[in-house]
């Protein structure tokens, strides 16, 4: 199976735990997944790959003063098994 992309959008301003939250459930639930995890009585998928960005790339100051390089969010879409989908 493969891994589906999940991307975590940042803005300036934002909640940091707005984006570390997700982050941290997909990054479990893909941990569990490649435990051998079921959904619904049925193997698991593969995991998420999960990806940070913004609108412009670059630094994000979240509303605590936490900052964040991020990549472009042009730079994480694309069909998948692209360059663009499989970036890290």
């Amino acid at each position: 199976m493969f891994a589906r992309q999940v991307v975590i959008v940042a803005y300036p301003r934002m909640q940091s735990l707005d984006a570390v939250g997700p982050f941290e459930v997909f990054a479990a639930a893909g941990r569990l997944s490649a435990a051998g995890g079921t959904t619904a009585g049925r193997p698991s998928e593969a995991g998420y790959r999960i990806v940070l960005a913004s609108l412009p790339g670059g630094p994000v100051t979240a509303a605590s003063g936490v900052v964040t390089r991020l990549r472009p969010l042009s730079a994480t879409t694309g069909p998948p098994g692209s360059e663009a989908s499989t970036m890290r």
